[in-house]
Formats: structure tokens, C-alpha cells, sequence
């Protein structure tokens, strides 16, 4: 049921693991998984936040 609520990765359209929300330098915010964060680290993406992931607590 939580998967219900948990956003897509603007890349590749995955819904498991930790998401990291990501602008690109046209302003437009996505959020992404684990995967394709080191292409938006690549791509030199700005980071908004780190952990988008309001469940996972440390």
C-alpha cells in the first residue's frame, strides 16, 4: 500500500529503493532512484534532497 504513494523514477519509472530528489538546469525537479542518481551526478545535476523517502528513519 505504501508503494501507492511513492513517486516513480523520472528515468527509468522504479519504484523501489531510495529515492533522491534532483533539478536540472532547466529548473524542472525529479526524483530518482539509486541507479540513476550517478547519471544525474554525471548529467551535474543540482541536488535538492538527499533522501525523498519520509518512511525510512535513522
Amino acid at each position: 500500500m505504501i508503494t501507492l504513494f511513492k513517486k516513480p523514477c523520472a528515468i527509468c519509472k522504479a519504484k523501489v529503493g531510495e529515492m533522491h530528489e534532483f533539478e536540472n538546469r532547466s529548473g524542472i525537479r525529479m526524483v530518482l532512484c539509486d541507479s540513476c542518481k550517478k547519471y544525474a551526478e554525471k548529467r551535474s545535476f543540482k541536488v535538492i534532497s538527499e533522501n525523498k523517502s519520509p518512511h525510512r528513519m535513522k
